[in-house]
């Protein structure tokens, strides 16, 4: 019984000193209580598409963000977001968290991907992938999470939010409660 007890006592030790290891920052919280997605910039043909506040069906308070393609055309419609590693801080992943649903959006139309980026230009793709997230077609909200690593060169990270326009031209994607925490 003793020797039970000194194992689950070292196990919890390991556990609870890799929890303190890998201690959380917050470096970007978006619930777009503030009505407005001014914070995000934008890319692609801007007669295309409209990215929106929207107070019909949001996950959580008043507001969500809503990116809509109007018309059929060719290319990728994108809206990005940048935000800064916090300072003094060593970050080597970062998780982005969200909840997504979509409207008239097929399988592998809708991306979130990450670029990092250092006071010498572009580091690269977060992790190295592009897409960072497949965004998959949900009626309902759905909660999406990824976590990636990041070079210790970066000093930021922009986020890009895609619809690729293949067969359908038109739909929507809605996002809320999107936060960024940086893992040390």
């Amino acid at each position: 019984m003793r020797r039970l007890r000194s194992m689950i006592i070292v196990f919890l030790a390991a556990v609870s000193f890799r929890i303190i290891a890998q201690s959380t920052v917050l470096i970007a919280k978006f619930d777009f209580e503030n009505g407005t997605v001014d914070k995000w910039g934008i890319e692609g043909n801007r007669s295309n598409f409209t990215f929106t506040v929207d107070e019909t069906n949001t996950h959580s308070g008043r507001y969500c963000a809503r990116l809509t393609l109007t018309k059929p055309s060719e290319g990728e419609r994108r809206r990005y977001m940048g935000f800064s590693m916090p300072s003094g801080q060593k970050i080597s992943k970062v998780h982005i968290r969200f909840y997504l649903r979509t409207e008239g959006i097929a399988d592998g139309d809708a991306t979130m991907n990450g670029l990092e980026n250092s006071s010498k230009g572009v580091v690269g793709w977060l992790s190295g992938n592009i897409p960072l997230i497949q965004l998959k077609p949900a009626a309902e909200w759905t909660f999406v999470e990824a976590k990636a690593d990041i070079k210790a060169a970066t000093s930021g990270v922009v986020l890009y939010l895609v619809i690729k326009n293949k067969a359908l031209g038109k739909g929507s994607v809605w996002i809320d409660d999107l936060s960024i925490e940086g893992i040390q």
